[in-house]
């Protein structure tokens, strides 16, 4: 049977097998994480261009279920909790008499890249079109610091060092009102920055880790800020073993990083607030913020008890929701829905002229799918973290296992990131874990047939202009 390692060729473009489909993934993530920049931020192109990568998407998996052979299942339990995912999904819809169009619209807003996780698993990209996929991410990544200078430099020339104003002004390409999006996107990458740098894959990495982070604090998205140092201290421990990272000297590192980043955040929030950064991420003024509500504020911990009394009281069951689309996200806002409505002047949201945002994954999905569609969907995704932490382990090349511990971080963030950010509803973040957790899968199963499932060569360089490499850059096949 045929080696499944590529080639030295391979590894310099994107390979033989799925080359093309890599290219492909690669269009769609770029279109996806810069749409926003030219329909919301820009305006040159009609809000209707935004709905392009969902067809694409659609397209996508209607081609996936054509092709053969058919991707060994995840597991049984991953089905099931689909299963039951859809099943209450159905039952609330029904239950709570939410005319198909919305609920449709509702389960796009969660599953929208469940086939584009299929079409690539199907596809069985060879690794290095895995790594060209990657090399694309960590391009698009790098970009946003440059765009966000520019638009934070107009920001301060129209309203001056405000953080009111500027809080939500550099938002890359990522488009006006993902701010805190682009800020949860940037965890993985400022740990993968970091990780590669601490494998001496060279100077650049580490330069780059700068890069994610400062385009992190230029988002102001606070959840980011908290996340980033103790995604460096995962993706360290990952890599090298809790015992290395314990170690005086690697304390001192880390010791150097914390401080960069605090230093960064302080002069940021000091310049912008008035206040420095510990003020800004103190519990008392946090909790306060999320329990008050105010026209400044998100208040989405004072909207906890507001969602569970409409479910006690309007919906069919706590269990079941009130039906898909039928509360606060995207579909509930486009339909006008009725849930959503319950809440909209809760706190006199109309005196202040504010709409109301619940601005969580969590309550929005409770509100819609209720306890156990909520339970179901967090089981799937982290049965998909298992899986990656799975490959993590068995991996034995440096670099690569930064990559994966950095993957394992981003699908992390993605299911802590439901407290802060409707994650799961942006295109921006939801993109990109769908589709690298494919890829991780993709990996597993590509050289199944030959045993030889994690010992070809690591994930390596693309000739992406300006990007960094991810992993060695293999002269010669394995």
């Amino acid at each position: 049977m045929q080696d499944a390692v590529p080639t030295a060729a391979e590894v310099r473009g994107l390979g033989t097998t799925g080359g093309g489909f890599a290219v492909v993934l690669s269009l769609l993530t770029t279109l996806a994480l810069t749409q926003f920049l030219w329909s919301r931020s820009l305006g040159v192109v009609p809000q209707a261009f935004n709905w392009l990568d969902d067809l694409l998407v659609v397209g996508l998996g209607f081609l996936a279920l054509t092709r053969r052979p058919r991707p060994v299942p995840l597991s049984h339990l991953w089905a099931g909790a689909l299963a039951v995912f859809l099943v209450v999904a159905l039952t609330g819809t029904l239950a709570n008499e939410v005319p198909a169009g919305r609920a449709l619209l509702g389960l796009r807003g969660v599953l929208l890249y469940l086939p584009l996780y299929y079409a690539v698993v199907v596809a069985n990209i060879d690794r290095g079109g895995v790594r060209a996929v990657l090399a694309v991410l960590v391009g698009l990544a790098l970009v946003q610091f440059p765009v966000q200078v520019v638009e934070f430099l107009w920001g301060i020339v129209r309203f001056g060092l405000d953080f009111g104003s500027l809080a939500d002004f550099a938002v890359g390409t990522f488009g006006t009102g993902l701010a805190n999006a682009l800020g949860l996107f940037m965890v993985p990458f400022v740990a993968l920055g970091v990780g590669m740098w601490s494998v001496g894959a060279g100077a650049r990495w580490l330069l780059a880790a700068v890069a994610f982070g400062a385009s992190l604090v230029l988002s102001s998205g606070r959840a980011a800020a908290l996340l980033a140092p103790v995604g460096i201290v995962v993706i360290l421990g990952m890599t090298h073993g809790w015992r290395w990272l314990a170690s005086s000297r690697q304390l001192g590192r880390l010791a150097l990083i914390a401080a960069v980043i605090l230093v960064a955040g302080e002069a940021y929030y000091r310049s912008t607030s008035g206040a420095g950064l510990l003020a800004r991420l103190s519990p008392q003024v946090l909790l306060q913020e999320q329990l008050t509500y105010s026209s400044e504020s998100s208040a989405r911990l004072a909207y906890y008890p507001v969602t569970w009394e409409v479910l006690a009281s309007e919906a069919a069951s706590p269990w079941i929701g009130l039906g898909p689309g039928n509360y606060a996200s995207g579909a509930g806002y486009l339909t006008n829905a009725p849930g959503l409505n319950l809440i909209r002047d809760v706190f006199g949201q109309w005196e202040t002229d504010r709409e109301t945002a619940l601005n969580s994954q969590l309550l929005t999905s409770l509100g819609e799918f209720g306890i156990l569609g909520v339970g179901s969907f967090f089981l799937m995704l982290a049965l998909l973290l298992r899986r990656t932490l799975a490959v993590h382990a068995r991996e034995g090349d440096p670099r690569s296992r930064v990559v994966l511990g950095a993957i394992a971080i981003g699908q992390g963030v993605f299911m802590i990131g439901t407290l802060v950010e409707p994650v799961w509803e942006d295109q921006v973040i939801a993109l990109p874990f769908w589709l690298v957790t494919a890829l991780v899968t993709t990996m597993v199963q590509q050289p199944a047939d030959t045993g030889r499932v994690l010992s070809a060569p690591p994930l390596a360089s693309t000739p992406t202009p300006g990007v960094p490499v991810v992993g060695n850059d293999q002269s010669e096949p394995r």
